[in-house]
């Protein structure tokens, strides 16, 4: 049983070194890219001017592409709460164009349940993106 349990960790093992993929999505802006670490933020602005989601993923040998969007949701909280719209595509919705107007410095801005369409024909979902607004 043992060895079986070595055998079985180190085919995972492999599998995840030999398939792993590592994705990455991205606010697409007039203003440029937007990546998002932990601790970002942005203007209004930048926030303003986002039109599109974009994935980037690299493959186990660390080739890029990219993954197209077919789904997301945005979130937008402010004093008054939450306000939340889905897009079925990698384009934002007017609706949300709209919210976006009316962002306001320490207002919270996160796009999640972002999912993608890859080569292979899966559809994973991407890491959010969050931002707060200065």
């Amino acid at each position: 049983m043992k060895s079986f349990l070595i055998y079985a960790g180190i085919f995972l093992l492999q599998s995840f070194w030999c398939c792993a993929q590592n994705f990455r999505a991205v606010a697409v802006s007039s203003a440029g890219v937007l990546m998002n670490n932990s601790t970002d933020s942005i203007t209004g602005h930048e926030a303003r001017n986002i039109s599109a989601l974009n994935a980037l993923v690299t493959d186990a040998k660390k080739n890029p592409f990219r993954g197209k969007v077919t789904a997301f949701k945005m979130s937008v909280y402010d004093q008054a709460g939450g306000h939340v719209f889905d897009s079925s595509s990698e384009m934002l919705t007017p609706e949300m164009k709209e919210q976006l107007q009316k962002i306001q410095p320490g207002n919270k801005l996160y796009f999640e349940y972002i999912r993608t369409e890859m080569l292979d024909g899966s559809h994973p979902f991407v890491p959010a993106l969050g931002f707060t607004i200065r």
